[in-house]
């Protein structure tokens, strides 16, 4: 991936939360099947889903304008994974959605739906530590809350 996705913007962050609850829905769905065929081993689908579980937690923190500035930092990161484990399944995804949407130029969905992938991935990348989402969102959070502080009558005293 090259540059900014194109729906990699702020007013599109609603969307990309709604593809992450695609992918998790797509994997429940599509997973016991491949377990069963022995073209996935029940440990691999497991820990997909606990990523997928993972992206999607953090992203409902993304859009939810009352979650806190950053959640508390567990054993595996903010939300159950770490940020690099994301990173890679979220560019797995968005590669292989891309795949699918090349192999059907005529279907839209799929590459909507690549798109929103490759997004998210982006999103998802950064510096050592934190992903961008995770900077993006605490800096706007607190600087809501800095603004709030500031007009608020206690604080004029």
């Amino acid at each position: 991936m090259i540059g900014i996705p194109r729906h990699a913007c702020h007013h599109l962050r609603d969307y990309c939360a709604a593809a992450t609850v695609h992918l998790l829905r797509e994997r429940e769905a599509r997973y016991p099947a491949l377990v069963n065929a022995g073209k996935v081993t029940a440990e691999d689908a497991a820990t997909r889903l606990e990523l997928a579980l993972a992206i999607v937690a953090q992203w409902r923190w993304v859009v939810d304008p009352a979650a806190p500035v950053l959640p508390a930092f567990g054993e595996r990161g903010y939300f159950g994974a770490h940020g690099f484990e994301m990173r890679d399944e979220l560019a797995t995804a968005a590669r292989r959605q891309r795949a699918v949407a090349d192999r059907n130029p005529d279907n839209a969905d799929a590459a909507e739906l690549a798109d929103l992938y490759e997004a998210v991935a982006w999103w998802q990348q950064g510096h050592p530590g934190d992903a961008r989402i995770i900077t993006d969102v605490c800096a706007e959070r607190a600087a809501t809350w800095r603004q709030r502080d500031a007009s608020s009558p206690r604080m004029a005293a």
